[in-house]
This record gives structure tokens, sequence and C-alpha cells, in this order.
């Protein structure tokens, strides 16, 4: 992958569990030809069903925050997007317009200036 070329650190972070979820996350992954390290230490799964995604990935970030010089985050759920936008103003975000929740707390628009925009897989 070009991107991992370039020295960037891939992660990925998901609201998914471990428990359920681990091995079709992995064999996902790994069939489209993203990265996944071995050992997995690049993918970011839920301990648990129970812990609430915005939860999770809120604590990602404060940690993330404090080793990294320059984050890019790619999100499919609004709602995610608005909580980085809240707690980490400084990372560069992409919304992939794809499937997401249809819940309507989370039918918000971004502005430009806010979130690169990805439809269809090309940037707006």
């Amino acid at each position: 992958m070009q991107l991992q070329n370039t020295g960037a650190q891939i992660l990925y972070l998901t609201g998914r569990d471990i428990p359920r979820m681990l091995q079709g996350t992995v064999a996902s992954l790994k069939k489209y030809g993203f990265p996944v390290q071995n050992d997995m230490s690049n993918l970011f799964l839920k301990p648990s069903a129970e812990i609430r995604d915005h939860d999770f990935k809120k604590k990602f970030f404060e940690e993330m925050e404090k080793t990294s010089e320059e984050i890019w985050f790619f999100e499919n759920e609004p709602t995610n997007i608005y909580l980085v936008l809240k707690i980490s103003p400084h990372v560069n975000i992409v919304f992939v317009d794809t499937v997401h929740s249809p819940c309507p707390r989370r039918r918000k628009t971004f502005t430009e200036s806010q979130v690169l925009i990805l439809r269809w897989g090309k940037a707006k």
C-alpha cells in the first residue's frame, strides 16, 4: 500500500468488539488488501460489546494525542466525527460517505473547512 510506504503508521479503530467480530474484521481487511500486522497491533477493537463506541473512541484519541504529531481519521459515522471535532479539533478528518447509522441526531452536515468528504471514492 502506497501510504504505508511513506512511513505512515496505519491503525484501524472500530466500534466492533473482539469476542464477536475480531476474526471477521481481520478477514475483511486482508481480503481487500489493507495492511494488518501479524500480531494485530495496529487493530483496535473494543474488548467487549458493552462498551459504548463513543467512549471507546474518545479514550483512543486522548491516548493518541499524547504520542502522535499528525493524525488522519477516516470515518463513516457522523457521530464519531462530531466527537473527534469536539475533543481533538486538530485531527485531520476524512468523512467516508458510505453506509452509516440512520440515527436522526447524526444527520448533520460538515463544512469542507472541518472535514474532507469522500463520496464514491472521490474527494470533494
